[in-house]
């Protein structure tokens, strides 16, 4: 009775260790029992154990079938687990093999343990590993009495070795990540994000404060400037002439307040632009100075010197604006990377593991799928062995997911980055429900070798369609290299996941910093893919014109062009955009050619002739309307026309 109760215990504690390493993750994990990774390991070293005792005492040809799978099991796992998994395989394979002897014991776990530390070492070369697997069977044999070298199972392990294929790098990811079970974050990576994204936030408000100083300081200085420049115009009067004077101490000392206001009438006079002072203030100064003609000739050399001065102060107080402008860019930078960093993300290792699971099911060596979800909307990264472009796998693949989290998922263009290769990164997306189609047109002005109109049009990964329009200021080189400056670097920080409103903040202070008298007009409208919300950003450019059918409606702003904003915060402006309405934005070459300001005369010039829903040929014809002659161009011109349809499903 005793045996049976024994028995049933250990069945009872063996069979789930057994059967741990095959447990498949099933479609709803969150009703399955966590297995512990190490209960794992342990239950394929049992299996491992019952394998070799299973077939003890058998041979072939005189080779022991225990020790030759024992040997080739011990340098395969060594080679794509590491040395920690070898001399752990090969103490249980040792001891396994020497059941049948007490006094062998010791001596084959040692041996076999031993052996798989030292091949797993040098896992990286099939070479080296084997023959440090059979240099440390030769090394136990020489200082062992019981110890015995099983040449033919060691060789014909070692020839096995070399004629097995590694596994692939995909396989060997699914079969780590079945053992390891699912990545959760744990308790202090959450704590270290925390602490990390609480110093970014510190440190964001901290510099956003040391901003408003320097904000505060420059603007207060300037003030303090036009204060005191009368006071320094009259201070550098009495050291030039006045303190040559004998009737100074009448003047500035008992007639203090008298002198200083006639001097300040003077000033005042020679200020606004008359080369000689005169009436009362003139006056009143020769009545009772000896050198008025020595002091107004003072004045103005000094007034002079001083407007020059003023001119280099305020460039000076410009370049400060722009420390400040730095210091608030930087701030918010930090700002977003800590909100990115810990913002309270939702994590979803059960929609993960279901992922994988039904793509196995369907034929595809999922490894690892990383789900996240942002502006509420779901994003998804797919690891899996490549097909090499054999299959045809995106429809079914979209089907799969969007089952799995519930909503309409679709894979980004082109990005199976894996194509041709044995490895392929799949990222999905929710299914955007409008799509963007433009066209441009473009004109170089007379004489032009090269258009100063810049352009571009791309798509955000949080589901924003971009389109900007530049023009720099002029035209030829100079302005395209402007127009460019501010396009191109607009689109690197857009790419860096900066916001629109950010990086045309960044624009503006970095074509201020190149040169102040230099400037480029900014147009963008930033269409969201899923609501059609539009926002519109404009310094110093041109009205977008918004048509719907056969009405039409503008969006304008009085925004200075990036170089030239200052002060004021940028300013946007919002319209929703729906199924076949067209986003018209166009450069002043082509605005001011365009009908005659009112919006009936400007809709016959869009639309007049023409009835068509292509974006491009709206754009061409546009074009054809402003300027009938190409040799005759004023200006460069530039149209780009964004058609938005509905996607069908």
């Amino acid at each position: 009775m005793l045996i049976v109760i024994m028995e049933d215990i250990l069945i009872g504690i063996l069979t789930p260790v057994f059967s741990s390493p095959f447990v498949e993750p099933g479609i709803n994990p969150e009703k399955e029992l966590k297995i512990p990774q190490n209960i794992k390991y342990l239950g394929l070293l049992l299996i491992e154990a019952a394998l070799l005792l299973g077939v003890s005492n058998i041979s072939f040809i005189n080779i022991s079938i225990d020790k030759f799978l024992a040997c080739t099991g011990i340098l395969l796992l060594t080679r794509h687990f590491g040395a920690g998994a070898g001399a752990g395989a090969g103490a249980v394979a040792g001891m396994a093999v020497s059941s049948g002897g007490a006094n062998l014991f010791p001596e084959y776990t040692g041996l076999y343990a031993v052996s798989g530390m030292i091949a797993g070492m040098l896992q990286k070369s099939k070479i080296a590993a084997a023959l440090s697997f059979i240099v440390t069977h030769i090394i136990f044999f020489l200082f062992s009495d019981n110890m015995i070298i099983d040449w033919p199972e060691l060789l014909l392990a070692a020839a096995v070795f070399f004629i097995v294929p590694d596994i692939k790098e995909g396989r060997l990811a699914i079969i780590k990540n079945r053992i390891k079970g699912g990545m959760f974050e744990s308790d202090e990576m959450k704590r270290v994000k925390r602490n990390i994204s609480e110093k970014l936030r510190d440190v964001s408000k901290a510099l956003h404060k040391l901003g408003h100083v320097v904000e505060k300081q420059i603007t207060s200085n300037a003030s303090d400037d036009l204060n005191e420049e009368c006071k320094t115009i009259i201070g550098q009067l009495t050291d030039q002439v006045c303190c040559r004077c004998n009737k100074s101490l009448s003047c500035w000392e008992k007639k203090l307040f008298y002198t200083y206001n006639v001097m300040c009438k003077i000033i005042d006079f020679i200020q606004k632009g008359e080369t000689y002072p005169s009436g009362e203030a003139l006056n009143e100064l020769k009545h009772f100075c000896v050198k008025s003609e020595a002091i107004v000739d003072a004045l103005s050399r000094i007034i002079e010197i001083k407007k020059v001065e003023r001119i280099w102060r305020e460039y000076a107080t410009e370049t400060k604006y722009v420390v400040s402008e730095q210091i608030y860019s930087l701030s918010g930078i930090l700002t977003r990377i800590s909100s990115e960093l810990f913002n309270d993300e939702e994590f979803f290792g059960e929609e993960e593991k279901k992922i994988c699971t039904m793509l196995r099911r369907q034929g595809y060596s999922a490894v690892e799928a990383e789900v996240k979800k942002g502006n509420a909307r779901f994003t998804a990264e797919i690891y899996l062995e490549g097909c090499k472009g054999y299959k045809n796998c995106r429809k079914e693949m979209e089907n799969i997911v969007s089952q799995a989290l519930g909503v309409k998922m679709q894979l980004e263009e082109e990005d199976c980055k894996g194509r041709g290769k044995e490895e392929c990164l799949l990222f999905f997306k929710e299914k955007e429900n409008l799509n963007v189609t433009t066209g441009i047109a473009r004109l170089k002005k007379n004489n032009s070798g090269i258009s100063g109109d810049s352009f571009t049009f791309l798509k955000t990964k949080d589901g924003k369609y971009i389109v900007a329009v530049s023009d720099g200021m002029g035209s030829g080189i100079e302005a395209n290299k402007l127009s460019e400056t501010a396009i191109g670097l607009f689109e690197q920080l857009l790419d860096c996941g900066l916001s629109v409103r950010l990086s045309l903040s960044l624009v503006n202070m970095m074509l201020t910093v190149r040169n102040p008298e230099q400037y480029a007009t900014m147009d963008i409208s930033a269409i969201d893919l899923y609501t059609g919300e539009t926002e519109f950003y404009k310094m110093g450019a041109m009205p977008t014109i918004i048509i719907n059918e056969r009405n039409m409606d503008m969006i304008q702003a009085n925004n200075l062009p990036a170089g030239l904003h200052k002060e004021n915060p940028l300013k946007s402006y919002r319209r929703k955009v729906g199924d076949g309405e067209f986003i018209i934005m166009m450069t002043d070459g082509v605005y001011e050619n365009i009908g005659n300001g009112d919006a009936d005369s400007m809709l016959k010039a869009v639309l007049g002739g023409i009835n068509t829903l292509n974006p491009q040929e709206l754009a061409e014809h546009m074009l054809k309307n402003v300027c009938t002659s190409n040799e005759n161009v004023p200006d460069d011109m530039t149209v780009l026309v964004a058609k938005l349809w509905k996607r069908a499903g």
